[in-house]
């Protein structure tokens, strides 16, 4: 890729990255800005809306092309099962009690559709956009440099993490808590973008991603704006080195499901080129 292409490339890169954090915060200050809809979800139609777009415009532009095989889902679910069980333990087991009241509560029952149509809705845009579309466009980027599927793999997911310092917008001294969402979120976005190399389709990556979204969201329709942090949130050390070891928890797991992919692409003579699918 010439200088110019990488320049163009770079500026495409930004203009999705604006996109998404300018949608972003439609949806924490203005949640129902389009139509009438119930909590977010008249915005994720627009974010599906761009995720369709930029698949075509990354398709024509840079010659990107997405795959969604059904090949070699199974396997690669089967590899994102330590990827939730550790979000489980290590992240989520203080909700969980909280969701039997909510589910059975009776003026919850409506919200229900809503709340499952929103989670999926944002685990197929966030996928397409970050891991089918970024990854694709900053993998031709790096193509002539020395590591470019593991620079592509570090940059598109530190993007997506930082994206998510958007969650401190709309909610009241929530700066402390984004951070440290930031942490969990890189190294848990590494080790499903491993599952998606390794099973050589984004359906893996978009299950992985409902199955983690399905909970917080569920708790964001029952208590709107109830959840939120207090005003004067102060740094807490222990919720910090949790984010910490969470993220270092999912980066080793991500380098030894590498390292095995790896010896058995070598084993067994793998010559097929690793991207693009």
């Amino acid at each position: 890729m010439s200088i110019m292409a990488k320049w163009r490339a770079w500026l495409f890169v930004l203009g999705i990255l604006i996109a998404v954090i300018g949608a972003n915060l439609v949806d924490y200050y203005w949640p129902l800005f389009l139509t009438s809809g119930s909590f977010a979800v008249d915005i994720n139609v627009a974010k599906m809306a761009l995720a369709v777009l930029l698949m075509v415009t990354s398709s024509v532009l840079f010659k990107v092309h997405l795959s969604f095989k059904w090949r070699s889902l199974w396997w690669a679910l089967l590899l994102g099962l330590p990827i939730l069980s550790i979000y489980v333990v290590g992240y989520l087991r203080p909700s969980l009690a909280m969701l039997p009241d909510i589910w059975l509560f009776q003026n919850f029952r409506p919200l229900i559709p809503a709340s499952i149509l929103h989670t999926m809705m944002t685990a197929f845009s966030e996928e397409v956009v970050f891991h089918g579309v970024l990854f694709g466009v900053i993998y031709r980027i790096f193509t002539n440099s020395r590591w470019p599927l593991w620079q592509t793999v570090i940059v598109t997911n530190g993007l997506f993490a930082l994206t998510h310092l958007t969650n401190a917008f709309g909610q009241r001294g929530a700066l402390f808590p984004a951070i440290y969402n930031v942490l969990f979120v890189f190294g848990w976005s590494v080790a499903i973008t491993i599952v998606m190399i390794i099973g050589r389709s984004l359906w893996a990556p978009i299950i992985i991603h409902f199955l983690t979204d399905i909970v917080p969201l569920t708790l964001a329709y029952a208590y709107p704006g109830d959840g939120s942090p207090t005003p004067d949130y102060p740094f807490n050390p222990d919720h910090f080195f949790q984010s910490v070891a969470l993220m270092a928890v999912f980066l080793v797991l991500a380098v030894v499901y590498g390292v095995i992919w790896g010896w058995w692409r070598k084993r067994h003579q793998q010559v097929e080129e690793i991207y693009p699918f």
